[in-house]
């Protein structure tokens, strides 16, 4: 998990300070590569509410739907 090389490439994404918007896809894929989201392909949906693209999926899952988990630290909620 490497949080300063998602945080860089976040920035890089946005064209900060001139302003842009970071799209959802390339958030995704920054956030595999740095280790903060895990790619698991399920087949039945896994009934994580509001937490994982299955649940939003109305189609056949039979040839499998690519579901996007979070790490563990980022479902512990802040105290």
């Amino acid at each position: 998990m490497d949080l300063e090389k998602f945080a860089k490439k976040m920035f890089e994404l946005s064209d900060w300070p001139e302003g842009g918007d970071i799209d959802g896809l390339d958030f995704q894929e920054a956030a595999v590569e740095c280790g903060l989201l895990t790619p698991e392909t399920r087949y039945e949906c896994c009934s994580m509410h509001g937490t994982c693209f299955c649940t939003e999926y109305h189609g056949d899952m039979s040839e499998g739907v690519t579901c996007y988990r979070k790490v563990q630290f980022l479902l512990t909620p802040n105290v």
